[in-house]
């Protein structure tokens, strides 16, 4: 879901090792600023309230659309609210039934979750699915 390479690198980074408390240099201050804010955007807006816009939202949606159904395993629907934001980056937020759909399948971070949508775009419903 990284917006490019560069993100990648730091996140996977940011993993391996822990951050600096007290950086000297300042290509580790800079680091450390860097490690910080991308670790907040990866677990705010990848996990909690968005839906990556490169590679699934700009085939699946139209960006003019305002909600979609969600649709689980299960069968139930969870109606949401969409917007596109861009800035950090692209993506569409999501908002409505989204966070009782979290709280009710007890989503949290390190889950696996699949989600598809039908060929041909503009969509209006996708269907998602926990995984193993």
């Amino acid at each position: 879901m990284a917006a490019n390479n560069a993100e990648t690198t730091l996140a996977l980074e940011s993993l391996r090792a822990p951050l600096n408390p007290f950086p000297i240099t300042n290509q580790e201050k800079y680091l450390n600023d860097m490690r910080l804010k991308y670790r907040t955007y990866f677990v705010e807006y990848s996990i909690d309230q968005s839906l990556p816009y490169d590679g699934f939202g700009e085939f699946v949606f139209d960006e003019a659309v305002e909600s979609i159904n969600l649709v689980d395993e299960c069968g139930n629907l969870w109606i949401c609210d969409l917007t596109l934001v861009t800035f950090p980056c692209k993506h569409f937020k999501i908002g409505g039934d989204w966070s009782r759909m979290v709280s009710a399948r007890r989503l949290s971070i390190g889950v696996s979750v699949k989600i598809g949508a039908p060929p041909g775009g503009h969509n209006e419903s996708i269907y998602f699915m926990l995984t193993a």
